[in-house]
């Protein structure tokens, strides 16, 4: 059971949290880089037809 804790992703593949960082400090295609988690939730909302 993953719950959503701010300032954190939740990696469903390796099963753990990590720190949402800056582009600046994470790697360019990380999934936890800021750019990369609001992406996915435009995303998501899109999905959901909102």
């Amino acid at each position: 059971m993953n719950r959503e804790i701010p300032g954190f992703y939740y990696d469903t593949v390796k099963r753990k949290y990590f720190r949402i960082e800056d582009a600046g400090t994470a790697p360019a295609q990380a999934a936890w880089s800021a750019r990369n988690v609001k992406r996915g939730a435009v995303d998501d909302a899109r999905r959901a037809g909102g």
